[in-house]
């Protein structure tokens, strides 16, 4: 998919608002909206990339994201309405559960995850929810339920994976032995771009490398030597660099906490492409730690049950609005 028809697809020229209020004058102190251009830019892209992934329209979405100042809650909300669906929610509090996690407070965090996956459960188990949008931690939880695997197999045709690191086998184990009737897919994003992107459509099922493209001229990607600043060659590793600038914003140069390798752009997009995204051990002398955090022994009850997965070279990435400060 070339980006110029991407980009022919969304009204440059549009300035009035987007609100949750059905009219502009209901909208109260209390409630956040973002300009128009920047809003309808911000969920037309994403809509245009699951089209091209093949999500169905006229379904309805569950997604378990933060709200707040993170603007993939907000989004997340807009487009299951734009394409023709009903948008349900489970808010993350992805900051309460790192600062447990620093304070050494696992089994609270683990709680947490727990409720928030009981949440979810009733949501699936009554309503009719063909889009799951989820962090890969969170996913894992649900694979230990063996009923609520079966109705997600049954109802969900896509999972939208993101917030979180997921490495390469388990990519493997989750589409082809765990959920082998449901599509999986990756996003990628920040709060300081507003925005985010989803995997580029890969044409084959094989494992890979996800791949993805920024919403150029409005955001774009760099590569760069953490040390030296200076961008990496094509299909070299390094540091990500992400650049939101429009009409509604300017925030260039918003270094990331992640690594991944530089790919060459779309046709017509500027900047560069960006693959098997992971995140940094340590970002600015702290270390990151990630939003809802499973610890890999939860994996027991299903993995014995799986065969071995042959190991796949690539691993995918994360929305890294859940590890800002």
């Amino acid at each position: 998919m070339q980006f110029v028809a991407l980009q022919k697809a969304v009204d440059p020229t549009r300035h009035d608002f987007l609100v949750v209020a059905p009219q502009a004058e209901q909208l109260t102190h209390h409630q956040t909206f973002l300009p128009g251009e920047l809003m309808l830019d911000a969920a037309s892209f994403p809509d245009l990339s699951v089209d091209a992934l093949g999500f169905p329209r006229g379904v309805n979405w569950l997604t378990l994201a933060p709200t707040g100042p993170h603007i993939v809650g907000r989004l997340m909300a807009e487009l299951p309405r734009m394409r023709g669906g009903i948008g349900f929610s489970v808010d993350l509090d992805l900051r309460w559960v790192r600062r447990s996690l620093q304070e050494r407070r696992a089994a609270e965090a683990s709680r947490y995850a727990v409720h928030v996956v009981d949440e979810a459960e009733s949501l699936v188990s009554q309503q009719n929810v063909g889009v799951l949008v989820i962090t890969p931690p969170l996913l894992e939880r649900m694979t230990e339920r063996d009923h609520l695997v079966q109705a997600i197999n049954e109802k969900v045709s896509v999972i939208m994976w993101g917030g979180a690191h997921m490495d390469a086998d388990t990519r493997v184990i989750l589409q082809q032995e765990i959920f082998p009737d449901v599509r999986l897919f990756g996003q990628y994003g920040s709060t300081m771009i507003l925005g985010g992107t989803m995997e580029r459509p890969s044409g084959t099922d094989s494992p890979g490398p996800c791949v993805f493209d920024p919403f150029s001229p409005h955001v774009s990607f760099d590569v760069i030597d953490p040390d030296t600043g200076v961008p990496v060659a094509d299909g070299e590793r390094g540091q990500v660099v992400m650049h939101h600038i429009s009409k509604s914003m300017s925030l260039p140069n918003n270094i990331e906490r992640d690594e991944a390798i530089r790919m060459p752009a779309l046709p017509g997009a500027l900047g560069v492409s960006v693959a098997d995204v992971t995140p940094l051990a340590v970002f600015e002398q702290a270390q990151v730690i990630e939003g809802v955090v499973l610890s890999r022994s939860a994996w027991t009850p299903w993995v014995s049950r799986v065969r071995t997965a042959p190991r796949a070279p690539f691993a995918c990435p994360v929305w890294t609005v859940a590890r800002l400060p």
